[in-house]
């Protein structure tokens, strides 16, 4: 059985998962797989960053959506996908 929780996580994610899990799913968690297989960060910076790194950690694929001007950006480089949405407002 592949666990979420792993030695190399920080309290903070292992805090995350077990939340998640008990908000996300009304019975207990009897599967392997991760309870969605994809989330959209609509953020930017360190925030998005340690998502994406969670979500990685977890298996779980991300979503960055940026204007233009960040298109350079280290949240939009280390997601699985990026979207752009525009020019800057």
């Amino acid at each position: 059985m592949r666990r979420f929780v792993t030695n190399d996580m920080t309290s903070s994610s292992k805090m995350a998962v077990s939340a998640s899990r008990r908000w996300f799913s009304s019975s207990p968690v009897t599967s392997d797989a991760p309870l969605f297989d994809k989330i959209l960060i609509a953020n930017r910076g360190e925030i998005a960053c340690r998502v994406m790194r969670t979500a990685r950690r977890m298996g779980i694929k991300t979503v960055a959506v940026y204007s233009d001007p960040d298109a350079a950006s280290l949240h939009v480089r280390s997601a699985d996908e990026a979207i752009c949405v525009g020019p800057a407002a």
